[in-house]
């Protein structure tokens, strides 16, 4: 592993009160087709980990390969 940041996830409570957590990330650009895979896998770490009752992370457009 080199250590070396590619991206990242942010997890906060909601701004707005009108659900539980915030969820946001990126990715470097020299990385962006890595973006929709870590969306789908936080959303799914989230959804089967988490003790949270709901939480906002926004969808990602599909890219075509």
């Amino acid at each position: 592993m080199s250590g070396e940041v590619i991206g990242c996830v942010y997890i906060y409570p909601s701004r707005d009160h009108a659900h539980g957590t915030d969820v946001s990330s990126w990715v470097r650009a020299d990385r962006a087709h890595l973006d929709a895979p870590l969306h789908e896998a936080v959303t799914a770490w989230l959804t089967a980990d988490w003790p949270l009752d709901t939480f906002i992370y926004r969808p990602r457009p599909r890219r075509l390969p």
